[in-house]
């Protein structure tokens, strides 16, 4: 198979309708492959397509390629911007860019973020000491299924 070592997830008693839902998350949160994300779901690579395809999915994916991380740079860069301009900022612009910066980066954690997330410490924790990166992946697989079906994990 080709999904990422450790995230093969066996959630057989979603809803078709939560499957959707989730797929097309991973999907435009992850860079996952068609391929993988259908396998972690347990449908067919035909279904999950034709749900990218019928939700145009890739172009979501191309508009939303501002993420997080990027409008928050956008935010401070604003910010310097004017500073290096030489502008003072107001009390009001100030609780304007807080407020913005806040609700971008206040988003709750979901199972694609936890999955990039979590390949990024596998991937380091790899190189330093594999047999515990080998022990951790299982809990990875675990809190994710639990994200997965139930929103949140406990």
């Amino acid at each position: 198979m080709a999904v990422q070592k450790g995230f093969t997830i066996f959630v057989s008693e979603m809803a078709l309708t939560d499957k959707k839902n989730q797929a097309k998350q991973l999907y435009l949160e992850t860079d996952l492959t068609q391929k993988d994300i259908a396998a972690m779901l347990c449908v067919s690579e035909v279904t999950l397509s034709k749900w990218a395809q019928k939700g145009n999915w890739e172009g979501e994916k191309a508009a939303d390629l501002l993420s997080k991380t990027s409008l928050v740079k956008m935010i401070y860069d604003e910010i310097a911007a004017k500073k290096k301009a030489g502008e003072r900022l107001s009390a009001d612009d100030a609780i304007k860019y807080a407020k913005a910066i806040d609700l971008v980066s206040s988003k709750s954690v979901n199972a694609s973020s936890a999955i990039n997330v979590f390949k990024q410490f596998t991937a380091w924790l790899q190189g330093r000491d594999l047999k515990t990166a080998k022990q951790i992946i299982s809990f990875q697989k675990e809190f994710v299924a639990e994200l997965l079906t139930n929103g949140t994990s406990n």
